[in-house]
Order: C-alpha cells, then sequence, then structure tokens
C-alpha cells in the first residue's frame, strides 16, 4: 500500500485497469478488475455499483475489512466517476488493530474456505464466524499451513450493502 495508505485504482469502462497508485500492483494494468474476485454473487454486487456509478455520475462510498497476517484492518472504498465511463477506486486504510497471534498465510494449499470480502468472516458450514473463532473450530492450526481463501460475502453483508446501493440509486 502506498505511503499514504491509500491505494488507487482507475478502470475503465471494461473494468479493465488502467493505472494505480502503487507500484507493486503495475502488474495488474490491462487486467480486469474481476479477474481477482472469484466469488460470483461478489462480482455481481461490484458490477452493479460500477454500473450506477457511471450512470448516476456521482460517488458511491463503503467500509470494508481487509485482514493481514499481522492485522485487521478496516478500508474505506469510494468508487468515483470520471470521463469517459472511467472509475476511480479509493481503497483508504482508517484503522488497524494488531492481531494477538501472528497468522501464516501460504498458497501451498489445495483446500479453500470462503471470506466474507466486507466482514472477513469466514464461511463454516452454513454460517458465517469470526476468523478467529474459525481458527479453533476448523482447526486451522492443526495444519501445516493455512489453507487459502476466496473471497465473497456473507448474508449480513449482502443485505447491508444491497440496502446501500438501493439509497445511493434513489438519490
Amino acid at each position: 500500500m502506498a505511503e499514504n495508505n491509500t491505494l488507487i485504482y482507475y478502470l475503465d469502462e471494461n473494468n479493465v485497469i488502467l493505472n494505480t497508485s502503487e507500484i507493486l500492483a503495475k502488474q495488474n494494468i490491462c487486467k480486469n478488475y474481476f479477474d481477482f474476485i472469484n466469488d460470483e454473487m461478489l462480482k455481481i454486487i461490484l458490477s452493479r455499483i460500477f454500473d450506477s456509478v457511471r450512470k448516476k455520475g456521482s460517488p458511491f462510498k463503503t467500509s470494508y475489512r481487509c485482514d493481514n497476517e499481522d492485522e485487521l484492518r478496516l478500508y474505506d472504498l469510494e468508487i468515483t466517476p470520471m470521463v469517459n465511463n472511467i472509475l476511480k477506486l479509493k481503497h483508504e486504510l482508517v484503522n488497524t488493530t494488531k492481531r494477538a497471534t501472528k497468522l501464516h498465510f501460504s498458497s501451498n494449499s489445495d483446500i479453500i474456505f470462503t471470506m466474507c470480502a466486507w466482514c472477513n468472516k469466514i464461511k463454516y458450514r452454513d454460517i458465517f464466524i469470526e476468523l478467529e473463532d474459525a481458527v479453533n473450530k476448523m482447526k486451522l492450526l492443526e495444519y501445516n499451513f493455512l489453507p487459502k481463501f476466496s473471497h465473497g460475502i456473507c448474508p449480513d453483508c449482502y443485505t447491508g450493502l444491497i440496502k446501500e446501493i438501493e439509497e445511493y440509486e434513489r438519490k
């Protein structure tokens, strides 16, 4: 993330990344933003938001969590329309909390769990629970690696986000 804790993406009318503010993310230029999202429902929701912002011509704001091995992190996301149907996505870090125990992520696993892209809860059976609870219930520390996570959206965040989108579209 950039020094000022803000990451900016510019997307064309087809949601292809035109530019970004972070050097490490430059490798994503010319790739579709949705190529980095595995969950179809999340793609549908973000696509709806992007379409609404382009149509209305006014910014849309929401918050989400994006944790790492060391910290719980809260971000604000502002999606702003620009000329020629270009969107500016501004991800701004607003709060961090240190984890009591550092997690060790690994990409060597074939096991994939669903994690909500907004609240970072993990799907356990048919419910979403906090990662710390998932560690115990799913025995995640008994693996010699941490399984992969695919981003999705939990029912609570889905309901809240749909309300945000509907309010935005009514304005």
